[in-house]
């Protein structure tokens, strides 16, 4: 089912004869894959596979809304007004991309457009509270998740940012760009993906006999990781968080290392299952994880632990603020703002800012150890791998 929809999407999106008239009748439908359990103390486990296709036929419209209905229970308010937004966004960043040669100022107005529905994902309790006050469910709660809309915009951003520095030429077509920012795979969880990356291999790609095999695979193993791993961690970790005072000190530790090794679990599980599809799709997308428990220290460990994400900020965050070209007071202070934006990204609230701040400041104190180097080769690496994962804790 995947394939047969993934080569619709590919006719649909980049047929020649798709204009305007065509845009108007193509229909952004959505592809929920939710795990159910029937264990009362189990949460809710996220979709592990999403999908936006853009689609004319009527049946495959009326099927997937349906599947949305059932699985998520978006109600038709919310999803008028998610659609619309996001289709306008993506639009506001493609023309803007075309004419930002023309005047820069068209690189803010696309910047805008970019940032509208983050801001609108930050914003989701006022919206909630004003559907309430006038009975109106305008933003249902399941719709950020859903919809995935953290990644949309960051993925709009860093293709708007790489027209501007003249690595990727504006893209004509609406329909392309819409399917970028919304890649069914990659949507909810990541990996981010590059325009100048992504697009052709979509455009060139033909699935061999040996990556269905090495695909299903890496399936299976993040299916694994998901369900045996995380969700079995999560039965322990979910009753010793409820009531902490019916577990004693010792107890409570490992829960809290038990907790570390979930999310990575069922972070991890989800990217292998993306990347395992992308490769029966013949997609090598890029990989989000590599061993991140073995970091020696905190800089390392983001180049282990969800590396899509540290390389955009790395690049639209870090290098436009001067990056390390600077002064070594200057280089901190970019360190830090780069984590408070990331920590922003993950959560509007004063939790995750004070997270951000954490893993900035510690970062840039490591700048400063004179040891930071040494701590990382022979036996002082064990040192600095306890050190760092201790700190996870």
């Amino acid at each position: 089912l995947s394939q047969r929809l993934f080569y619709k999407m590919r006719k649909i999106a980049y047929g020649t004869a798709l204009g305007p008239g065509k845009i108007r009748q193509a229909y952004l439908v959505h592809i929920v894959l939710v795990h159910k359990t029937d264990e009362p103390q189990q949460a809710r486990v996220p979709p592990l596979a999403f999908g936006i296709f853009l689609c004319r036929e009527q049946n495959m419209r009326r099927r997937s809304q349906q599947a949305v209905h059932q699985q998520v229970h978006v109600s038709g308010t919310a999803q008028l007004v998610a659609r619309g937004a996001l289709q306008i966004c993506a639009h506001h960043v493609q023309q803007a991309a075309l004419h930002l040669r023309g005047s820069p100022r068209w690189f803010y107005v696309g910047l805008a457009g970019a940032l509208a529905p983050l801001t609108l994902l930050k914003l989701r309790p006022a919206a909630l509270l004003l559907g309430q006050a006038f009975s109106l469910r305008i933003w249902d709660v399941s719709v950020p998740q859903v919809l995935g809309i953290g990644y949309f915009s960051l993925q709009l951003i860093s293709y708007l940012v790489d027209v501007r520095r003249g690595k990727q030429e504006p893209e004509s077509q609406y329909a392309r760009l819409l399917c970028f920012a919304s890649f069914f795979l990659s949507i909810t969880q990541g990996p981010f993906n590059r325009y100048g990356e992504l697009m052709p291999q979509l455009d060139a790609a033909a699935p061999q006999p040996g990556q269905w095999q090495r695909g299903a695979q890496r399936c299976f193993w993040g299916y694994f990781k998901k369900l045996a791993v995380a969700d079995r961690a999560a039965l322990a970790v979910n009753a010793a968080f409820a009531d902490p005072s019916a577990y004693d000190r010792s107890q409570l530790f490992l829960c809290a290392v038990l907790y570390v090794f979930q999310l990575y679990a069922d972070f991890s599980g989800y990217t292998d299952i993306v990347l395992g599809a992308g490769e029966m799709l013949g997609l090598p997308l890029p990989e989000n994880f590599r061993q991140p428990f073995l970091a020696a220290t905190i800089r390392e460990l983001w180049d282990r632990w969800h590396i899509s994400l540290s390389r955009w900020l790395k690049d639209y965050v870090y290098i436009p603020l001067g990056g390390s070209r600077c002064s070594a007071a200057r280089r901190d202070g970019n360190i830090i703002a780069t984590f408070l934006v990331s920590g922003l990204w993950h959560g509007a609230g004063l939790t995750y800012l004070v997270w951000g701040f954490a893993h900035g400041a510690l970062q840039a104190l490591e700048n400063h150890l004179p040891w930071r180097k040494a701590i990382t080769r022979g036996w002082a690496r064990l040192v600095g791998v306890a050190g760092t994962f201790t700190l996870l804790l």
